[in-house]
């Protein structure tokens, strides 16, 4: 089949000269705004402005009395600040409560005075006493102890301040404890684990809280020769017998001070080993 049978039997259309319509654009569907659903407000609980009120309770505490006889009872702990409070209902609130307090087991010791009760409290008391003689005289027995840590034994295992201060002055009197010997003693092993008049003295005020009468004796009494005990550490230090330069005397130096030595005892040192 030519194309000119095709176009006979399909004749194209008539072309119109009007203008051709500008086609809209297609618009999104607007966007409807929600609306806010209004939170749901919680009902206040009502506030009771009376200090006479009743309590309310839930329906578990219904199911419980005690729990509501309590309760009605704790109101006579705090009086309220109000002048038409008549005492006459103070009174009787604080009755009921000791009253349900002897029910329970739990009888006040201030409402009650029993002669019996005090004598067993006095009895209690003796013997704790002789409980913290006998924890301190044990602690003595091992070794010397200062006043501040025979103190802080005893606390830590539970004695009460004034049992304490009463052991201590016993322990004076009897000479269980002596501050003067315990300085003495604590120089003399401090001294022989290497350590310094300084740092010693130092201890002895800070961590034991003995006084320099007390200390002075110690030393007195001590009588170690620092010069050669600085020496001996000295020579602990520095094992070899090569010349130390300048940067490996500086180090021992600072060693020994803070050993607690001081700078003529560390002087002397350094010199004997030079001639030596």
């Amino acid at each position: 089949m030519t194309l000119a049978e095709i176009l006979a039997e399909h004749p194209p259309e008539a072309q119109s000269n009007e203008p051709a319509k500008p086609i809209k654009p297609i618009s999104a569907p607007a966007k409807t705004a929600k609306k806010k659903t209004p939170a749901r407000r919680r009902r206040a609980k009502p506030c009771v402005t009376s200090s006479n009120a009743e309590p309310s309770f839930s329906e578990s505490d219904k199911t419980k009395p005690y729990k509501k006889a309590y309760a009605a009872t704790e109101s006579y702990k705090k009086k309220p600040q109000n002048k038409n409070y008549s005492e006459k209902k103070y009174s009787e609130k604080k009755a009921h409560r000791a009253e349900y307090d002897r029910e329970q087991g739990n009888q006040d010791l201030e409402t009650t005075q029993d002669p019996q009760s005090e004598s067993l409290k006095k009895e209690l008391k003796q013997l704790g006493q002789k409980e913290c003689h006998h924890a301190a005289l044990q602690l003595l027995s091992r070794r010397e102890h200062s006043l501040a840590e025979l103190s802080t034994k005893l606390t830590s295992r539970g004695f009460e301040y004034d049992k304490i201060q009463v052991t201590l002055a016993h322990s004076i009197e009897q000479g269980w404890q002596s501050q003067k010997r315990f300085a003495e003693l604590y120089i003399r092993s401090k001294a022989n684990k290497g350590y310094g008049p300084q740092r010693i003295v130092q201890q002895l005020k800070f961590d034991h809280k003995l006084d320099s009468t007390d200390i002075d004796y110690g030393m007195l009494e001590c009588d170690c020769d620092w010069f050669e005990l600085a020496h001996t550490r000295f020579t602990k230090e520095w094992r070899s017998g090569r010349p130390m330069d300048f940067e490996q005397k500086q180090k021992i130096q600072q060693k020994l001070m803070r050993r607690g030595f001081d700078w003529e005892q560390i002087r002397y040192a350094l010199n004997k080993k030079d001639d030596d």
